[in-house]
C-alpha cells in the first residue's frame, strides 16, 4: 500500500496515567474526557500510535437479542450467546425516520453511514449558537434523483460529506477490510481492502436492488443498479475476488438454502412464495459478503480491523413475522387484514428462527477468520415490531392517475411519458405523503406540456388537485377539528414545482372510490396491501442495540459488568468514536465532530483504556487530518474525481426537501402520528365498522 494513505511516523503512547494515584482518577476522569487538559497541545494523527488489537464490526440489520431469547435458551445461537456473555449489550436509541415522519423506520444507507461517520444524517443544533451545531454526513435516503430523468439511483459514497472512521484508521496505519457496507461505491482509498456494496450487484447480481429486489425498498431501473468501475479498493481486486465468490456460491451452501428451496416447493400462496424468493436473494447476498470478508482475512493475516453488514435477518422478520406471531392478524377487525394470513402459514413458522441460526453461523465464521484475540462489535440499527396497520399499503398514486386519464401506459406496462400529464415520484411505497410532478417540457426528458409561467403552473395544479380531491368515497371520516370528509385525501400542498398529496391512510380496506365514468374501485385495488408483517420501532424507542465483546479474561469480566447504573443507552453516531477509541485514537477537538461521546466511551471501553484516553490531548479534526475534502490530498483528489464520475452517470446531488417539513396545517398530525391517529383525526364510526 502506498505511503500516501498511511502514516509513516509512530511515537509511544503516553504513560502519564501511570504516575497518578488510582484513587485520584475517578474524581477527575469525566472532566478530562470532556475537555483537553490545560497546557496540552493538539496532536496530529501521525503522532498517534494505534493499539495492536484486532476489531471486527458486524452490522446486522434488524436483529434483536430479546426477540430471539427462546433460541438462545435452546442453545441454538451459540456464537451470539458466547459474544453476549463476554461483553456489554447496550440499547441504541433511534434517530428520526427517513423522509416520511410516520414511516416504519430507518433507511439502511442513512443509518449505517451514521455508524461509519459518527455524525447524524443532517445538521443539528441551533444556528444562533455555533457551538451547538453538529454537521451531518448528508446521506438521507437509499436513493437519489437522476438528473433530467424519471428514475432514481442508489445513493453513493460521493454523496457522503464526512470521512468514515476507517479513513482515520488508515491514516494511523491500521490495515482494514470492509465488505458490503451501504453507500461505499465508488470505492475510496484506504490502507487495506474495500469491497463495495455495488460490487455484489455488478459481479454477482446480488443485493437489495438485484433481480428479486426487496418488497420494502424502492424499485431501481436496471440502468442504475450496476456500474463496472471502482467496485473495490484496490481496483484489481474486483475480478479475482468475483471469481472466488462465484465459485463459493456455486459450491456447497449452508443448510438454510436447501430449506429455502423446500419451502418454496410447498408454498401455495403467491405472496409467501415471492417473500421466500426475496429472502433467498438476501441470504445469498449475506453469504457472499461473509465469504468476501472471510477470504480477505484468510489471505492477509495483517488485517487489524474488519467490517461487513448483513441484511437477511431483517428481511426474514419483515416478511415472516406473522408466521411466528399470527394472533394480531387472525383476530384483526378488518377482513382484509385477516385475509393476509394464508391457510398454510404454520408451515413457515421456522423461517425467522432459521435465518437467526444462519446469522449465528456467519458470525461464527467471521470471528474464527479474524482470530481468537478479536474484540467484536455487533450493531443493529433498529428493532422490529408487528405491522398490523391498514396503512401498510403501496400508496403510489399512478394507478389512480390512470383511472382519471392523467397517466398512460404502453402495452408492456411501462409509462407512456409522451401522454402522461403527472406522475408520482415518491421513493418509498408506504409513504402516505406523495410527491407528484407535472410532465412539463424542459423539466423532464419527455415532458410535453408547455413550460408554464408561475400563474399557469398554479392553474394546472389546481385542475389536477380538484380532479383528485373531488373523487367521492363511500364513507365519511372526521378530522381533528370535527370536519367531515369523504375524500381519499387528508390535505394537498402545492410547492413551487410540485405538489404533495397526503392520503388519509387509515381508511378501511372496504372503502370504494367512484370515478367520473361510473367505475367503482376498492381501496385494495388502488392501494394494494403490502405483504410485509413487521416494521421498525418508532424513533425515540429502542431502535437497535450494540454489543461490545472482548476476548479472553477481559471479556469474561466485562460480561459481568453490564450497563452502568443510570445509563439508558447509546446512539448510533457514538459507534465510530468507540471503534477509534479501541485503538487509542483520541476524540477530535472540532465541535462539529465531537458529538456527545466522551461519557459513552468511558463506560463502554475498558476502564484502563478510558483512563488513558482521558489524559491524551485531542486531535484537531478527523476531517482535516485525513484531508477528506482537500483536493490536494490523495483522498480528497480521489473523491473529487469520483464525484465527477458519479455526476457523469446522471446521479443528482440536489437534495430534495424533506417531506417532514410539510406544514400539515390546523389539526395536522404531530410528528410520529399518522392521519387517523388521535393526534390528527379519527375515522368515523361509519367507517370504523366498514359500512
Amino acid at each position: 500500500m502506498s505511503a500516501n494513505f498511511t502514516s509513516s511516523r509512530r511515537v509511544a503512547s503516553s504513560s502519564a496515567l501511570r504516575s497518578l494515584p488510582l484513587a485520584v482518577l475517578p474524581a477527575v476522569l469525566l472532566s478530562l474526557l470532556l475537555a483537553v487538559p490545560a497546557g496540552c497541545a493538539k496532536r496530529d494523527l501521525a503522532e498517534v500510535e494505534p493499539k495492536a488489537r484486532k476489531v471486527l464490526l458486524i452490522g446486522v440489520d434488524g436483529f434483536d437479542y430479546e426477540m430471539m431469547k427462546p433460541l438462545f435458551d435452546a442453545g441454538q445461537l451459540k456464537k451470539l450467546a458466547e459474544l453476549r456473555t463476554r461483553g456489554i449489550l447496550v440499547p441504541l436509541l433511534g434517530e428520526q425516520a427517513t423522509l416520511d415522519p410516520y414511516s416504519v423506520g430507518l433507511d439502511p444507507a442513512e443509518s449505517f453511514t451514521t455508524i461509519a461517520t459518527g455524525l447524524p444524517p443532517t445538521k443539528t443544533g441551533s444556528g444562533d449558537n455555533k457551538a451547538d451545531i453538529v454537521r451531518g454526513h448528508g446521506v438521507r435516503d437509499l436513493t437519489v434523483p437522476v438528473v433530467q430523468g424519471y428514475e432514481r439511483a442508489p445513493v453513493t459514497s460521493a454523496h457522503r460529506q464526512a470521512p468514515n472512521f476507517w479513513d482515520v484508521l488508515s491514516a494511523v496505519g491500521v490495515k482494514c477490510a470492509i465488505t458490503n457496507w451501504p453507500a461505499t461505491w465508488p470505492s475510496e482509498p484506504l490502507d487495506g481492502y474495500l469491497v463495495t456494496d455495488r460490487f455484489f450487484l455488478e459481479k454477482l447480481n446480488l443485493g437489495p436492488f438485484g433481480p428479486a429486489g426487496r418488497v420494502d425498498l424502492p424499485t431501481i431501473d436496471p440502468a442504475f443498479r450496476q456500474h463496472g468501475q471502482h467496485l473495490t479498493w484496490p481496483a484489481d481486486l474486483a475480478d479475482r475476488h468475483a471469481g472466488e465468490l462465484a465459485a463459493a456460491l456455486n459450491g456447497k451452501l449452508p443448510p438454510i438454502f436447501d430449506a429455502m428451496k423446500r419451502l418454496q416447493s410447498i408454498a401455495t400462496d403467491a405472496p409467501t412464495l415471492r417473500n421466500l424468493k426475496q429472502l433467498e436473494q438476501s441470504l445469498r447476498t449475506d453469504f457472499a459478503a461473509k465469504q468476501s470478508l472471510q477470504a480477505l482475512l484468510k489471505a492477509d493475516p495483517s488485517i487489524q480491523f474488519a467490517a461487513c453488514s448483513l441484511d437477511s435477518f431483517d428481511v426474514a422478520c419483515h416478511l415472516f413475522w406473522m408466521n411466528i406471531q399470527p394472533d394480531g392478524w387472525l383476530r384483526h377487525a378488518s377482513p382484509a387484514m385477516r385475509a393476509k394470513v394464508p391457510a398454510d402459514f404454520k408451515k413457515f413458522a421456522d423461517v425467522i428462527p432459521m435465518a437467526a441460526i444462519a446469522l449465528d453461523a456467519m458470525v461464527r465464521e467471521l470471528c474464527d477468520a479474524m482470530g481468537p484475540d478479536t474484540t467484536v462489535l455487533l450493531v443493529t440499527d433498529h428493532a422490529l415490531m408487528p405491522e398490523l396497520e391498514l396503512s401498510n399499503r403501496d400508496f403510489n398514486l399512478n394507478r389512480l392517475f390512470e383511472e382519471v386519464g392523467l397517466l398512460k401506459r404502453l402495452p408492456d406496462g411501462s409509462i407512456d411519458w409522451a401522454q402522461t400529464t403527472c406522475f408520482d415520484r415518491t421513493t418509498w411505497p408506504t409513504h402516505f405523503i406523495r410527491h407528484v410532478s407535472i410532465n412539463f417540457a424542459g423539466e423532464w426528458p419527455q415532458g410535453w406540456i408547455p413550460k408554464p409561467t408561475a400563474q399557469e403552473r398554479a392553474v394546472r395544479w389546481r385542475e389536477i388537485q380538484q380532479k383528485l380531491v373531488s373523487l367521492p368515497i363511500d364513507r365519511n371520516w372526521r378530522d381533528a377539528n370535527g370536519g367531515v370528509h369523504n375524500s381519499l385525501f387528508w390535505d394537498v400542498k402545492m410547492g413551487e414545482e410540485d405538489s404533495h398529496f397526503i392520503i388519509f391512510s387509515t381508511l378501511p380496506a372496504e372503502t370504494q372510490v367512484t370515478f367520473p365514468d361510473g367505475k367503482v374501485l376498492g381501496l385494495n385495488t388502488l392501494f394494494p396491501l403490502r405483504y410485509t408483517y413487521a416494521k421498525h420501532t418508532r424513533a425515540g424507542d429502542k431502535m437497535g442495540m450494540l454489543l461490545l465483546s472482548y476476548p479472553g479474561e477481559q471479556g469474561d469480566a466485562y460480561g459481568k459488568r453490564g450497563v452502568p447504573m443510570g445509563k439508558g443507552g447509546g446512539r448510533s453516531y457514538q459507534i465510530a468514536p468507540l471503534v477509534l477509541g479501541l485503538y487509542g485514537i483520541p476524540l477530535p477537538d472540532a465541535r462539529d465532530e465531537a458529538t456527545p461521546t466522551a461519557d459513552f466511551l468511558y463506560w463502554m471501553l475498558d476502564v484502563r483504556e478510558a483512563q488513558e484516553m482521558a489524559l491524551k490531548p485531542r486531535v484537531e479534526s478527523y476531517e482535516a487530518l485525513v484531508r477528506f475534502a482537500d483536493p490536494q490530498s490523495p483522498l480528497g483528489a480521489h473523491r473529487a474525481r469520483m464525484r465527477e464520475y458519479v455526476q457523469s452517470l446522471r446521479y443528482s446531488f440536489d437534495s430534495m426537501a424533506s417531506l417532514t417539513a410539510i406544514d400539515l396545517g390546523p389539526g395536522g398530525a404531530a410528528a410520529g402520528s399518522a392521519p387517523g391517529d388521535d393526534a390528527s383525526g379519527a375515522v368515523s364510526d361509519q367507517a370504523d365498522d366498514g359500512r
